[in-house]
């Protein structure tokens, strides 16, 4: 019981070394220096996520059923190897390879960690802690994020090499952190059917949750499409910025100030969580996203949205995970997770690589308006169908 506790401190190492990745805003940039075009960048991102939807849930059932300490140390590996390949990215090919390996890696990961974590609190007594133990986990990982922008925004001014270098060292350290994690008795019971049957097993039970319960699949849904919104924006900003000759050190001091504003919404979601129903929460969203994202393309109103919308993604993250793990049992708790981040890739996979066409062919003003009211009549359609309750309701 001792050592489970551990897991909560330790988990806040790893995460930090983890998104203090210095290369996660510079990727877009540095690939487009090496000769590719926007939109042949746009399609490895748009291959990151058809390779996310092959293997996210997969995974999820691989940590599900082999543990979840295990599932993390070898996603840390698969990053590695990705952040090799972009080091090496002379061709193509090798370019495409890497993002591959990159999206398994964030599949390994996307489910076990939270999964690990929620069934520790749940084991040791703690589980009506977690939203506020996830606020600081978030809020933390948004600080992380804060130093490995401003420290990729001056080993950048020095070289990519240099910058890709330090982000595995980092990663190397990561693991051995990992290493010391204790898996919870979800993962210590010993499973005597025949590993095929467990796998489609997982997956029937999943599927029979969603059944009973349609608002969660709805609610996903939402969820990912403000990802997806909100990661389009952050990836094209810095072209876009890039296109208005800014410095690497100004791009990457405003990814730091935005994740402040990740950090400081993660932070509050708790108590907004206590205070809001769901639907007033996505409605004020909705709201918000909308006009940043449409008005993108005016430079001072761009960094004003930038920094709203990381504040909102921030303390959306920490509300949604909260409400999956209420939703769900321990034993499918990582596949729903996964699931979870597989309906991100979905809409990635399309509306990713679609928009930087869209930049190439015509322009910035139209990309963003024309998209800001496409999202907004998505909207329109999936939040009238979320009902899940939020701790106030």
């Amino acid at each position: 019981m001792s050592r489970l506790r551990h897991n909560i401190p330790k988990n806040y190492i790893f995460e930090f070394l983890k998104y203090s990745n210095v290369m996660h805003i510079f990727w877009f940039v540095y690939l487009v220096s090496r000769g590719f075009t926007v939109f042949q960048v746009a399609l490895l991102e748009s291959i990151f996520h058809v390779t996310s939807l092959v293997f996210e849930s997969p995974t999820g059932v691989i940590a599900d059923l082999f543990g979840r300490k295990n599932t993390r140390i070898l996603g840390i590996v698969f990053h590695i190897t990705y952040l090799i390949g972009l080091y090496f990215a002379s061709s193509y090919w090798i370019a495409v390879v890497a993002f591959i390996f990159a999206a398994i890696s964030y599949n390994l990961e996307s489910g076990s960690g939270t999964a690990l974590i929620y069934d520790t609190l749940k084991e040791i007594g703690q589980e009506e802690t977690f939203t506020k133990k996830e606020s600081f986990r978030e809020g933390l990982i948004r600080i992380a994020s804060v130093v490995g922008n401003l420290a990729g925004g001056l080993l950048v001014m020095v070289s990519y090499q240099w910058a890709i270098g330090v982000n595995i060292a980092t990663y190397g350290l990561a693991i051995l952190v990992a290493l010391t994690f204790k898996e919870t008795s979800v993962q210590q019971r010993e499973n005597k059917e025949p590993f095929h049957f467990a796998f489609v097993q997982q997956y029937r039970e999943s599927i029979g949750l969603f059944q009973k319960n349609t608002s969660l699949f709805f609610t996903m849904m939402t969820f990912a499409l403000m990802s997806t919104i909100t990661a389009i924006l952050a990836y094209y900003a810095t072209v876009y910025w890039e296109s208005l000759s800014w410095s690497s050190f100004s791009i990457g001091f405003w990814f730091a100030v935005s994740g402040l504003c990740a950090a400081l919404g993660a932070f509050i979601s708790h108590k907004i969580e206590e205070k809001l129903s769901l639907r007033t929460i996505l409605w004020s969203n909705v709201v918000l996203i909308t006009l940043g994202f449409s008005f993108f393309f005016i430079p001072l109103v761009s960094i004003i949205s930038f920094l709203l919308l990381s504040f909102l993604d921030g303390g959306l993250y920490v509300v949604m995970n909260a409400l999956l793990n209420r939703n769900t049992k321990s034993e499918i708790r990582a596949t729903v997770l996964s699931i979870n981040s597989m309906f991100f890739s979905f809409l990635m996979v399309g509306l990713f690589p679609l928009f930087g066409w869209m930049v190439q062919e015509i322009d910035f003003l139209s990309s963003f308006l024309s998209f800001g009211l496409a999202t907004f009549l998505l909207f329109w359609i999936l939040v009238p169908m979320t009902s899940l309750k939020t701790k106030k309701a």
